[in-house]
């Protein structure tokens, strides 16, 4: 299994793309940004604080909820979502405070934003 710092997803057309700085694969110098096949299977592992992601070329990667890229935060949520992955914005918030202690104001305002249009919709869904 490898895995994905500074990860987001993408869309194109129906397929989902992982890109990030990848680690453990030995194709690969350690760090070097790459995007990953189209993922078939996508799943949450809350107890890790990881999504985990397989590929149509048979990789494997672990994409820890602090390491997300917060400027794509919106369009990774999409592509999650494609896959049949909720994703927990506000957990993602928690690991990267709790492993940075702080981040950027570029990043609370996608994380605010998104957390309040989520309240937003469960007060729709409640009446």
């Amino acid at each position: 299994m490898y895995i994905l710092r500074n990860w987001y997803l993408t869309m194109h057309e129906d397929v989902v793309i992982g890109h990030g700085a990848c680690f453990g694969n030995p194709k690969f110098t350690e760090g070097l940004p790459v995007h990953t096949s189209s993922i078939l299977k996508g799943e949450n592992d809350p107890d890790k604080n990881e999504l985990r992601l397989s590929t149509k070329s048979g990789s494997c990667y672990h994409l820890a909820y602090a390491e997300i890229k917060g400027s794509l935060l919106t369009d990774t949520r999409v592509a999650a979502e494609a896959l049949g992955i909720s994703l927990d914005v506000g957990k993602c918030a928690e690991c990267r405070i709790n492993r940075d202690g702080l981040v950027s104001k570029g990043e609370v305002n996608l994380f605010v934003g998104l957390l309040a249009s989520e309240c937003d919709a469960d007060l729709m869904d409640s009446h």
